[in-house]
């Protein structure tokens, strides 16, 4: 609930590494008159030298209007 807050009522977007991997989400821009929510995401793969240990998760909320 947490997130998709962030995502459809802030404007956000979620960020989230883990081991070798990175993930973006963000909403993506409805279409003239579509109603249901879409999101984007993109996924990043380090190579092996680049190991995080453990999981983050970050919640970008815009402070600007």
């Amino acid at each position: 609930m947490l997130y998709r807050s962030v995502l459809d009522t802030f404007g956000g977007t979620i960020a989230v590494r883990s081991d070798n991997l990175f993930m973006n989400v963000k909403r993506k821009r409805a279409t003239k008159g579509e109603q249901r929510r879409c999101y984007k995401a993109k996924v990043v793969s380090y190579d092996t030298q680049t190991h995080f240990p453990g999981n983050m998760i970050t919640l970008r909320i815009p402070t600007q209007p």
